[in-house]
């Protein structure tokens, strides 16, 4: 027999955090208690014991790990299957972030492999919602090398040599391996990252975590893979070129993986050939989704939606009510 087809929604996995905060439930119906401070929704995961599961469907409890073993390329793609690929190699979030992130650094894959035995983390942000005088800080000012740097950190000062950029609505911010960074308040973001959980903490704003303690900082993790040479502005300026009722954009296209934008006032439609799975966002205004190999089917696409759509799932359509945005995000 062969196994079935269709576009997938997954349950999330909830992570309390020092700085979440409630808004996943409150605005974007996300099914957790209504007493916990929620920082990460894991939306789309394949990290051991975190791997989200089907929500419904053929595969319904059917963790994502799993699946891919039963569908194989047919899920990932021929791409992906060729080289050696088998978990998912992406990760997708959504946070709540209701006072500041720590000021951190992700590894890249060399770092990461040696030094933790997972992959690297290149990752993006699109801001969902941002209220007044939020903030994306990001990257270090020029001239601030690995000795300036480490004598800011020690003096408890280093936010004053940390790049600022204000945090807008529909706007999306680069950050790649070796860049610092945080964010808020407060924000709601949509997060595309390769599938890694590394982070270098490098100042936590003297807060204490969950469990009452001050979380662990990793001050010479850090310092041994920020890249002290970056320069380049992480805000993302797309180009975009309408087709009819269609605007699009590639926010990113890196190595690691790439996230187009897609503006819609009428309908729009794809097809997913065989070389690599497909993720859909939904950003702003509401669409459903239908496709060939599953007919009778409509999946909702709405801001903090969330859509895998494997590889071989062949032609889909989406119809969108009134005006409609979401992300396309797929591997390089």
């Amino acid at each position: 027999m062969t196994q079935p087809l269709y576009p997938l929604v997954f349950d999330p996995i909830f992570k309390e955090k020092p700085w979440g905060g409630y808004r996943l439930a409150s605005r974007y119906h996300k099914p957790f208690p209504p007493h916990l401070k929620i920082g990460e929704s894991w939306e789309i995961a394949d990290r051991g014991t975190d791997s989200t599961a089907v929500s419904d469907g053929f595969y319904r409890g059917k963790t994502l790990h799993d699946l891919i073993a039963v569908l194989e390329y047919r899920l990932l793609g021929d791409r992906i299957w060729a080289r050696g690929c088998r978990r998912f190699p992406l990760l997708f979030k959504m946070l709540d972030v209701e006072a500041l992130l720590s000021v951190q650094v992700h590894p890249g894959d060399g770092h990461a492999r040696d030094h933790a035995g997972d992959g690297g983390k290149t990752e993006m942000w699109h801001i969902l919602q941002a209220d007044a005088g939020a903030s994306v800080i990001c990257g270090l000012q020029e001239g601030v090398g690995a000795r300036k740097f480490r004598r800011y950190l020690d003096g408890g000062q280093v936010e004053k040599i940390l790049r600022y950029f204000p945090a807008r609505a529909g706007e999306s911010f680069f950050i790649p391996s070796g860049r610092v960074h945080t964010v808020g308040p407060s924000c709601v973001i949509v997060e595309v990252q390769q599938n890694s959980d590394i982070t270098y903490r490098v100042y936590d704003w003297g807060r204490l975590g969950v469990d009452g303690r001050p979380r662990r900082l990793h001050v010479e993790e850090a310092c041994s893979v920020i890249d002290f040479a970056d320069a380049e502005a992480p805000v993302l300026d797309p180009v975009w070129e309408r087709k009819g009722d269609v605007k699009e954009s590639i926010l990113v296209a890196c190595p690691e993986f790439t996230v187009e934008r897609f503006d819609l006032e009428g309908d729009y439609a794809d097809e997913c050939r065989g070389r690599h799975f497909q993720v859909l966002t939904g950003i702003e205004g509401e669409a459903d989704l239908e496709a060939d190999c599953a007919p009778g089917l409509s999946r909702k696409l709405e801001p903090g939606s969330f859509l895998l759509l494997p590889a071989y799932l062949g032609a889909y359509r989406i119809r969108p009510a009134g005006k409609f945005s979401f992300l396309k995000s797929y591997v390089t």
